[in-house]
């Protein structure tokens, strides 16, 4: 972690991306996934990390709703 500007913001330097999550034609997702996904986005959280990767494209816009 390293604080910006007045310490007010901490930036995290690492992102989980999000691209595979909830994408069922170019990578086979699965409803037994989604509780795979629920627990990488605990485990971010858990440990500090506040930035998601979720490009409107991936998955057709699919990862919002995982998030």
């Amino acid at each position: 972690k390293r604080l910006i500007y007045n310490k007010k913001y901490v930036l995290i330097d690492v992102v989980l991306g999000t691209w595979a999550w909830g994408d069922k034609k170019q990578w086979g997702w699965n409803e037994e996934m989604d509780g795979k996904a629920k627990e990488a986005f605990d485990m971010s959280i858990s440990k500090g990390i506040n930035t998601f990767d979720t490009a409107e494209i991936y998955g057709n816009g699919e990862r919002y709703i995982y998030i």
